[in-house]
């Protein structure tokens, strides 16, 4: 039995040996680490992103699209509001001074009024103004109570002795005892005196003079006699007739 034996030529292709050298080649580009990038390079990579995402209807989020109440025109211009004032003058009899009692218009009083801010009393009046309120009340109260337990002075009693009696003068002592009750001091300013004087007790009396004596001081809660030395020179005329007579008798 004969065995036959073919033989063919193999083939091989010519791009197998470019594969390995691309293979080769692109292994050590894979291989490479690319760099790692820090934290601020990220934020500012993610901020640019979303800015660039976000819509124009956000444009005016931040902002309003309108304008604030005091910086709107007013519903009439100001040009309609002077020609009416115009033809109202014209109408008036010409006068030789004109002062227009309405100087502002509609939009100067919607801003006055709208601009105007609401300012109240600073604190230092309001504490001004307790305090004299305070101060008012407490003096009231105490006067009040002054004058309800002041009380008059009592057993107050006048006499008069040590007369010495000259034709151009006459001097006595003048006592005055009282009791003062009140805890405080009691001072009579001002004490006139009007002197009479007769020879007998069924004479009538003569009006001689006025007589001025000093402030007297009365302390209190004590009782005490005040004495004074009073002098009258020159008395009138009466006096001297008086005297003669009882030198006469």
């Amino acid at each position: 039995m004969d065995k036959k034996m073919t033989v063919e030529k193999a083939h091989f292709e010519s791009n197998t040996s470019d594969k390995k050298r691309q293979v080769e080649i692109k292994m050590p580009k894979k291989m490479k680490r690319k760099p790692t990038s820090s934290s601020t390079q990220v934020f500012h990579q993610n901020l640019t992103d979303a800015v660039s995402n976000t819509p124009d209807t956000d444009e005016h989020y931040v902002y309003p699209l309108y304008s604030p109440r005091s910086e709107r025109r007013p519903l009439f211009p100001n040009k309609t509001i002077n020609d009416w004032r115009n033809k109202q003058n014209d109408n008036r009899p010409n006068l030789r001074t004109f002062s227009d009692h309405h100087s502002l218009s509609l939009s100067d009083c919607k801003r006055t009024a709208e601009d105007q801010p609401l300012l109240g009393r600073p604190r230092s009046k309001d504490k001004r103004l307790f305090i004299c309120s305070v101060i008012a009340g407490f003096s009231i109260l105490c006067l009040l109570l002054v004058l309800y337990t002041a009380k008059p002075l009592r057993d107050l009693e006048v006499t008069i002795g040590r007369v010495l009696a000259k034709d151009k003068e006459l001097i006595f002592d003048f006592k005055i005892s009282a009791d003062n009750q009140n805890s405080w001091e009691i001072r009579i300013k001002d004490v006139n005196v009007s002197v009479f004087a007769f020879i007998n007790r069924d004479d009538p009396a003569e009006y001689l003079c006025k007589a001025r004596l000093k402030p007297l001081m009365i302390p209190p809660n004590h009782s005490k006699a005040i004495v004074s030395q009073v002098c009258i020179r020159s008395p009138n005329k009466q006096w001297s007739h008086m005297i003669s007579g009882d030198l006469m008798k």
